[in-house]
């Protein structure tokens, strides 16, 4: 039997981060495995989706209505209702939005499985105290995740949250993948600094993501300042889109420690932008007070570079395999190390660019995590017993 899935998420643009991203990237890699995929979101961010993707697929885009921010779209719904019976199993991305909950609720009246990727969310009981989370996680999402057939989650902290909350169903430890490719660093460093001027004769760190205040750039800036002092010949690229406005808070941090000539902002980058970036970088930092399982992480260990992250980013084993450190969400360990990576010699450089491609291709390569999937997805239609590490 060709298996039917439908991919929902309340936004497919790459702008708007992980879950959107991974409905693009999981649904595409599994239609080369002969699935028959549909997607099913919002109009939001569409100027920003590769129009192949479009074409070449069955993406289904719906405008939004009030209320704007709950990402509501009865025409999802309805429409969704009517296919529903052509499609065999629903994989959903995030928790909070309209979409998730429309798709559960057509999902359970047409006793259909799906199966739902929370993306982190739990990993910290503080992403889902605020009053307004906290009363729609009461209402509506915590019986949106008792009744999902499988609770997709990317770390083993976030099964630790989901239990807390007396989530007891089936659970699968999946996490993100990246393909690898082999690029002209040449080509990709020249127009890195074609397009980032102040680039050229710089040792460059690179933040990639959106700028949210979980992403910890607030911290980051204020080591920045320590670091510029000890590396003035450093700046730093904080690569991603706004969210929600915080960009003119992490600006007015950066005047008020008058680093603007050390620090540039070059919203979202896709494409070639964001290979040239990862490119230039001699240095990857990843500052989150809280994260699932970043893709950003992967992809700049992919390109070789060494990764400072914190704790928080669920990933250690960037520090036991040598390739980065793992530190403490706070400034002053942020600043060491990468004042202590800046000053790595060729030789270091070059076996944590090896052991770091390495990683990727043993671990961490799309293929191979899109193979788990498959298990599960198995599993659910058969009824059978899922297992957390497929």
């Amino acid at each position: 039997m060709c298996l039917k899935l439908g991919m929902v998420s309340a936004y497919l643009s790459p702008r708007c981060g992980g879950p959107a991203i991974n409905a693009q990237k999981i649904g595409s890699k599994l239609k080369e495995f002969g699935y028959e995929v549909s997607w099913w979101s919002t109009n939001v961010g569409k100027e920003l989706i590769d129009k192949n993707f479009i074409n070449d697929n069955k993406v289904n885009l719906f405008d939004i209505k009030f209320p704007k921010k709950w990402y509501r779209c009865p025409e999802l719904k309805k429409k969704l209702s009517e296919e529903i019976e052509n499609i065999h199993l629903l994989h959903m991305f995030q928790l909070w939005d309209y979409p998730i909950y429309a798709a559960a609720s057509i999902a359970k009246k047409n006793k259909k499985p799906y199966i739902i990727s929370t993306g982190g969310i739990f990993t910290q009981e503080w992403r889902y105290r605020s009053i307004k989370k906290a009363l729609y996680l009461k209402i509506i999402a915590i019986n949106v995740l008792k009744q999902a057939a499988c609770i997709h989650i990317d770390n083993e902290k976030e099964l630790d949250g989901l239990r807390r909350l007396g989530i007891y169903n089936p659970v699968v430890i999946i996490p993100n993948g990246v393909n690898y490719i082999e690029v002209d660093k040449g080509k990709y460093r020249k127009l890195a600094e074609d397009i980032w001027p102040s680039l050229y004769n710089k040792t460059v760190v690179l933040f990639l993501g959106r700028l949210s205040k979980e992403k910890g750039l607030d911290n980051l800036i204020l080591a920045w300042e320590k670091v510029v002092q000890k590396e003035p010949n450093a700046i730093l690229l904080i690569a991603g889109p706004d969210f929600k406005g915080y960009l003119h808070k992490l600006k007015e941090l950066v005047k008020e420690k008058m680093l603007k000539d050390k620090i540039v902002f070059t919203g979202f980058v896709g494409g070639e932008k964001k290979i040239a970036a990862l490119v230039r970088a001699d240095i990857y930092v990843q500052p989150s007070y809280s994260e699932g399982f970043s893709t950003s992480i992967l992809e700049a260990l992919s390109f070789g570079k060494p990764c400072i992250i914190t704790k928080m980013c669920n990933f250690p084993e960037v520090e036991r395999l040598g390739v980065g450190d793992c530190v403490e969400p706070d400034h002053n360990s942020i600043s060491n190390s990468i004042i202590k990576h800046l000053n790595l010699s060729s030789m270091e450089k070059k076996f944590i660019e090896n052991k770091a491609k390495a990683l990727i291709k043993d671990k961490y390569l799309l293929d191979k995590i899109i193979y788990k999937y498959k298990v599960i997805y198995e599993k659910i239609m058969n009824k059978e017993e899922i297992p957390l590490r497929p």
